[in-house]
């Protein structure tokens, strides 16, 4: 979070504030009596801020989501400014990715941790994380129009209920891209952002002499399984 408790915009106050809950109380739902203490308010006007714990847990989220998405978004249009390979704007993707976790890991914490159970994203929400998943997918639509001869990945044998899954994908969000290829993009997806959890960094650089070159090694095995031009 880029503020503290004293600034003197109410917004930016209860952003803080709520953090400082979530991290103090974690896991469980946002107390929004807690929160309006933390920001030094009554409830009463906090409650005219922000409605409900869902209302201000939905904005905080799509504040991360953004977050990440424009990081994600600055790191793929640089690497094709720069002429850089599909894959290695893939890994360029990955490493802004692990970079904005370690500078955010309460906005990480606040989208991976399972602390809500009960909370249901609103659509606003999802499609703000969703511009995640299209950061990666413009990556595999720029390599078909560079190298169209590529070999696509080998066609799996889906059940019927992820079948169907593809099928929605290929329909709405990832329109464009190779059947083929939405399954290993949504396994690569979702490895990405659950490797850029903190804890599970800072295991590996304990393990490790060089673990940003494991990172790396991971986001080009990827590519490669996605059929991206090296």
């Amino acid at each position: 979070m880029r503020t503290s408790g004293n600034d003197p915009d109410p917004a930016f106050r209860i952003r803080w504030a709520a953090y400082q809950c979530l991290t103090r109380h974690r896991p469980g739902r946002l107390d929004l009596a807690s929160v309006a203490d933390a920001a030094g308010m009554p409830l009463a006007e906090l409650q005219r801020h922000c409605g409900s714990p869902d209302a201000l847990l939905g904005e905080l989220m799509l504040d991360a989501y953004a977050s990440l998405a424009c990081a994600m978004e600055q790191a793929a249009s640089t690497a094709l400014r720069q002429t850089a390979s599909p894959a290695r704007q893939w890994v360029a993707v990955a490493r802004a990715v692990r970079s904005w976790a370690r500078t955010h890991p309460a906005e990480y914490a606040l989208l991976w941790e399972p602390s809500h159970p009960h909370y249901r994203p609103s659509p606003e929400v999802i499609v703000a994380g969703s511009r995640t998943l299209l950061v990666l997918a413009g990556i595999v639509l720029y390599a078909r129009t560079v190298a169209p001869e590529q070999p696509l990945p080998a066609s799996e044998q889906l059940s019927t209920a992820m079948a169907r899954n593809v099928g929605s994908l290929a329909r709405g969000l990832l329109v464009g891209v190779p059947l083929e290829v939405i399954p290993p993009l949504m396994l690569a997806w979702s490895q990405l952002l659950a490797s850029a959890d903190v804890a599970v960094q800072r295991l590996v650089q304990g393990l490790l002499p060089e673990p940003d070159a494991f990172w790396d090694h991971v986001a080009h095995s990827a590519g490669r399984q996605l059929g991206l031009p090296q």
